[in-house]
């Protein structure tokens, strides 16, 4: 199959996962930014890479756009705002502002933390080494948030997390459980806060009862800098280790974390992997 057909697919598929999410959306809920829900950023190889492995943030964080509206691209005004995980990385394709890690409207995503974390489970879980270049590599992956609205902050402050926050989670649901029927990936990411919660938990046993989920903390700072300070000393033997390897090239191009401090967080992804039932290479 060529390049051209796989994307051809993934073109279709995404273009049913829009006519869901508008069948879906009766309105956006009056605690979230007045924006409607994207469906997830899906790889033009994503439907022929085996396993298919596809990562899950938390939500988007929009109060930019709050403090300045003006500011909002226009992948999210137009009618490219159901497919803006897309619509984004096209364009930012090229130019100054392309980056090592494609743009895709996920911070965590862009930032380069999951990148590194998928990029280190690919490589336990193919025969077929990885993309070297990330910006290829995001095209075998799906990514998305599991919740699909970004909390109005309403005095246009510090960004507000969904974590504890059931009720808010709930709303996002019925596309969470759309993105999984579609997709059907065999390696799940979650973060942790959010697969803890069993109507999260639920749709995924309903949906994929045979998947892999990989529930990791979330790529953020107090995660990566404080609260995983325990593996210091793992992160340092996995530093030493992965030294020269593609793993470790993007590990140094992570945006606004010290090198060590990621090798913490892919030592948890690590662990997290180990504890699990792992399915066998294809």
């Amino acid at each position: 199959m060529t390049t051209r057909q796989h994307s051809s697919i993934s073109d279709e598929m995404a273009q049913r996962l829009v006519a869901q999410y508008k069948s879906l959306c009766s309105g956006i809920p009056a605690w979230a930014y007045q924006l409607e829900p994207s469906i997830p950023f899906i790889g033009s190889e994503y439907t022929t890479s085996r396993p298919r492995i596809a990562v899950f943030a938390s939500a988007e964080n929009l109060t930019k756009y709050e403090c300045n509206p003006a500011s909002r691209p226009a992948y999210v005004r137009d009618n490219r705002r159901w497919n803006r995980h897309r619509a984004c990385a096209t364009d930012h394709a090229s130019g100054e502002d392309a980056g090592f890690f494609r743009q895709v409207h996920i911070a965590p995503v862009e930032d380069g933390g999951l990148m590194c974390a998928a990029l280190l489970i690919a490589e336990r879980s193919t025969k077929q080494p990885p993309h070297k270049d990330p910006r290829a590599f995001i095209e075998t992956l799906a990514v998305a948030n599991v919740c699909k609205y970004s909390i109005a902050t309403r005095t246009r402050g510090k960004n507000i997390d969904y974590a504890g926050k059931a009720d808010l989670v709930a709303e996002s649901l019925p596309y969470f459980r759309a993105d999984l029927r579609a997709l059907r990936p065999d390696i799940l990411f979650l973060p942790k806060t959010i697969y803890q919660q069993p109507p999260v938990r639920a749709v995924v046993d309903e949906e994929l009862p045979s998947v892999l989920v990989l529930a990791v903390p979330q790529f953020v700072g107090a995660v990566v800098n404080c609260h995983l300070s325990h593996h210091d000393t793992r992160a340092q033997q996995m530093l030493r280790e992965r030294r020269g390897t593609s793993l470790d090239t993007w590990v140094s191009n992570v945006s606004g974390y010290r090198k060590e401090n990621v090798y913490r967080y892919l030592v948890e992804v690590e662990d997290t992997w180990g504890a699990g039932e792992c399915p066998a290479p294809r």
